[in-house]
């Protein structure tokens, strides 16, 4: 591929295909199937392939490769769960005693 991660492929029979990565980059998820379809009107020599996310004729198909993130943790929520949480502890202790002392 090159600088911008684009590539071809060319010799292939009419068919359909289906692009499989074996080992994704590092920090990035792998790539499930992507199909295409190979066929007389799909690529020749003197084509240019193009692509542009805002065009309807491009000849390239855009592969989106998502890097791994893990999900936050901590934040503001966690806080606002765990004082509420207290707080429902805190009010069953405060009614378990006084039922206790009105028995």
């Amino acid at each position: 591929s090159d600088a911008e991660g684009r590539f071809e492929i060319k010799g292939l029979k009419s068919g359909e295909y289906t692009l499989e990565e074996i080992k994704a980059p590092k920090g990035y998820a792998k790539i499930d199937g992507v199909s295409f379809i190979v066929n007389s009107t799909s690529y020749s020599a003197e084509d240019e392939i193009k692509y542009n996310p805002t065009d309807s004729a491009n000849t390239a198909k855009q592969i989106v490769n998502k890097k791994v993130t893990i999900p936050q943790t901590g934040g503001i929520g966690t806080i606002i769960f765990t004082v509420a949480g207290l707080a429902l502890m805190l009010g069953a202790a405060y009614a378990i005693k006084k039922n206790r002392e009105e028995a």
